[in-house]
């Protein structure tokens, strides 16, 4: 991210999360054990700290019964909330059987 940071600033930029925290990421994102999200959250706050321009897209797939509890939803909120210029969210539904409405509390 870095590297692409330098190559091509002002890059629109898309993070796969799926998770709040790195233990249950881990267990749902093959490539988690080799990119940290501790580490990830620095290099975000970097890159929405390169200019003004700057896009980036969180995606969180909602796995029912993994990710989609209201302990996860909190942890994920929480860490948005101390970056203010986060920028959108996507949120898929995968598995959990229940209409739109009631996964939009999840963010």
């Amino acid at each position: 991210m870095r590297q692409l940071m330098k190559d091509a600033p002002g890059v629109s930029l898309a993070l796969s999360l799926h998770a709040p925290n790195q233990a249950l990421r881990e267990k749902i994102v093959p490539t988690a054990t080799a990119f940290k999200l501790p580490a990830l959250m620095t290099a975000i706050d970097e890159y929405l700290a390169s200019g003004p321009g700057v896009k980036l897209l969180i995606e969180y797939c909602v796995l029912g019964g993994v990710n989609d509890s209201e302990e996860c939803a909190r942890e994920l909120g929480a860490g948005a909330h101390t970056r203010p210029r986060f920028g959108s969210t996507q949120v898929l539904s995968v598995g959990l059987g229940v209409s739109r409405g009631s996964t939009e509390g999840l963010l």
